[in-house]
């Protein structure tokens, strides 16, 4: 995962969500907030939104991917927006580092300077690849069965909820059972399964009274495809202090079409590694 554009964006997105899981906190990415000035939408890359009992605090994050350290013209305009936007703290992130009078004028307006850089790997995560392997169904049928002497004539389906099972609600419980079902072949191609249940929640009407099927046997095709994803290492760190504040090892992985996932590896302040996976619907570039 390069570092260009809105990828930075992404980056800092996904590390964000992982340092920040577990806690009140809301973070959108990109947000448009309201110029309290012109009235006109702005905006800000990623946004932070922490709930405290009584009170929310605002957070704005600037990403910059450019060929020169930020520059004291760029906090002044930062600061300058965060203000016209209402946003309670704002902190700036470069992937090229920060001027020294850029660190001075950010520390006066209380805007923190934060550094990404990317590095060849780190002795905590071995791996330098993820495997993503995808299920897509292509075919499903779902047979019925119901005790003996029970007519079905135009009879209607229906799940525990009342909510009637028709043509288009196999494929969404088709892919319920396919996950839900352990041992399923795996490997990479085209697969054919038989799944039976017996006593499935699945019903039919006679007259004020639901009758349960005895059996349903759902009959699956679907393809598996492997691909294996990079990991991005990335240290991220104060630029004035230099100190670390995490390192994180970031994959972005398609789970379908137009949904994606980063998987983050990150360390804890007392050593740990975490795990977590942010969803994300933006397209890596």
């Amino acid at each position: 995962m390069a570092k260009t554009g809105r990828d930075l964006q992404r980056l800092i997105r996904a590390i964000e969500g992982a340092r920040a899981a577990g806690q009140p906190i809301q973070i959108e990415s990109p947000k448009r907030v309201r110029d309290k000035i012109t009235g006109k939408l702005r905006e800000h890359d990623v946004v932070l939104t922490i709930t405290h009992e009584h009170h929310v605090i605002v957070v704005a994050l600037e990403c910059r991917d450019r060929s020169r350290p930020i520059g004291v013209d760029a906090v002044e305009a930062f600061r300058s927006k965060c203000g016209d936007t209402g946003i309670h703290s704002g902190v700036m992130v470069s992937s090229k580092g920060f001027t020294r009078t850029a660190i001075k004028k950010a520390a006066v307006y209380n805007i923190r300077c934060l550094s990404l850089d990317q590095v060849d790997g780190f002795d905590w995560c071995l791996p330098t690849s993820m495997t993503v392997l995808r299920r897509e169904i292509t075919s499903a049928t779902l047979h019925v069965e119901f005790p003996q002497g029970v007519k079905l004539e135009d009879s209607v389906l229906y799940d525990e909820n009342g909510t009637v099972i028709d043509k288009d609600r196999v494929r969404p419980i088709a892919q319920q059972t396919l996950n839900a079902t352990p041992n399923i072949p795996s490997a990479a191609g085209i697969h054919n399964v038989r799944i039976h249940q017996n006593s499935p929640l699945i019903y039919i009407l006679d007259g004020t009274h639901r009758l349960q099927a005895s059996s349903c046997t759902l009959l699956l095709s679907y393809t598996v495809t492997r691909e294996e994803v990079p990991f991005s290492f990335q240290v991220y760190s104060s630029a004035s202090t230099e100190m670390p504040i995490a390192q994180a090892a970031v994959a972005t992985a398609e789970l379908a079409p137009g949904r994606h996932v980063d998987l983050v590896l990150c360390t804890e302040a007392d050593g740990t590694v975490s795990i977590t996976a942010v969803p994300n619907s933006t397209k890596p570039n």
